[in-house]
């Protein structure tokens, strides 16, 4: 089955205090981070298109395999992550 991931979704493996700290940094200096809807478009664009390279067929736009969904949801909290340059 496919699916789609909300940010929601991201941001809840992180930890209440981590998420705290994490928007307090990027209130901070909001251009110095990119927001979490962008980044977890561009990982799900990245694994479908990974998937539509390999000659698999692709379902709606914007949706996954749920078997690569934890696999998605990791890279853009890791993207999120290195986002921040003050971590760094």
């Amino acid at each position: 089955m496919w699916s789609s991931i909300a940010s929601a979704e991201v941001l809840a493996q992180f930890t209440p205090a981590e998420r705290a700290v994490l928007n307090n940094i990027q209130a901070i200096n909001p251009t110095a981070t990119t927001t979490m809807d962008g980044i977890l478009a561009s990982a799900v664009a990245t694994a479908r298109g990974c998937i539509a390279a390999g000659g698999n067929p692709l379902d709606l736009a914007g949706t996954i395999p749920d078997q690569i969904r934890q696999d998605v949801i990791s890279i853009a909290r890791w993207r999120w992550l290195t986002s921040f340059p003050h971590l760094l």
